[in-house]
């Protein structure tokens, strides 16, 4: 091929390069209307149509059409691909789909389920169960019997499967009708728990109505369930009371007294005396005869 050649075909090739430049440049369909030129750009033609330049496996076409970033693998930066959100329900723009506080990613991570707000339905969010350290897979984190939702309503401590620590679980509490929140719910001195082992009444403070408190009972050695124990002790208080003295001045014996007004009264009989009318034992006459000499002396 002579240079002459090449010469006469690129001066019969240059006016439509040069139509062709300066359309692409002021953004014009560049293709001329034949039957070999179709209405594709020069981008189109060259770009695939499943062209997936972020790689979250979502076409670029897709992308564009929903709204997400072509060129971002997370546009919503939750932790999950564009696509592995198509695929599981969720929002590519939206990171956290169920409203529970936790993005998208992060329910995967724990287990959750990044569609429901409540994965274990106790009440709870799974965020709030995150940030309060419960289980948001475990309807009932410490094992008690209650959900991890009623304990926080009720002020209760989810992770303790005792809040007063009386020895009843909370649950159990709910049951017996005890307030989980006070170790002993009578005010008796004992614990619920201990009540209960007992087999004495955690709601009444003297379970055998016999007018002393469980616990005193349990101190004084008598059956808290037994009320006729409770009535000897308080006899034996009473008797107790009776043969106690009033100083020194208290006589036991009620042996009788003499003073001036009764001494005209008084008459000393050897051995014996009456006073008053009143027989007085043998054993008393020496003593009770000095007294009467001793007042009359006084009296002279």
């Amino acid at each position: 091929m002579n240079h002459s050649f090449l010469m006469m075909l690129i001066l019969i090739h240059l006016p439509a390069c040069l139509v062709y430049d300066d359309q692409v440049r002021a953004g014009q369909d560049p293709c001329f209307a034949s039957e070999d030129c179709t209405s594709s750009s020069p981008s189109d033609i060259d770009r695939p149509a499943d062209q997936d330049q972020d790689q979250d496996g979502i076409s670029d076409d897709d992308e564009i059409e929903m709204g997400s970033d072509p060129f971002n693998p997370d546009t919503d930066q939750d932790g999950l691909l564009d696509g592995e959100e198509l695929e599981l329900g969720l929002d590519p723009m939206d990171p956290d789909g169920d409203l529970d506080g936790l993005s998208d990613g992060d329910e995967l991570e724990e287990g959750t389920d990044p569609t429901l707000f409540d994965t274990d339905d106790d009440g709870l969010g799974d965020g709030d169960e995150v940030s309060r350290g419960t289980d948001p897979n475990q309807e009932d984190s410490d094992g008690d019997g209650l959900l991890d939702g009623d304990e926080v309503a009720s002020g209760l401590d989810p992770l303790s499967d005792d809040t007063d620590q009386d020895n009843l679980l909370d649950g159990e509490e709910a049951l017996f009708g005890t307030d989980p929140l006070l170790s002993d719910t009578d005010g008796d001195g004992l614990e619920d728990g201990a009540e209960i082992e007992l087999g004495t009444d955690p709601l009444d403070m003297d379970t055998d109505g016999g007018g002393v408190s469980d616990a005193t009972e349990l101190d004084d050695g008598t059956d808290p369930l037994d009320p006729a124990d409770d009535l000897r002790d308080e006899q034996e208080e009473e008797s107790t009371e009776d043969l106690s003295t009033d100083g020194d001045t208290a006589d036991p014996l009620h042996r009788p007294t003499l003073d001036e007004e009764n001494l005209d009264e008084a008459l000393i009989l050897g051995e014996g005396c009456a006073c008053s009318g009143s027989a007085v034992p043998l054993s008393w006459g020496i003593p009770w005869g000095l007294a009467v000499m001793a007042l009359a002396r006084r009296r002279e």
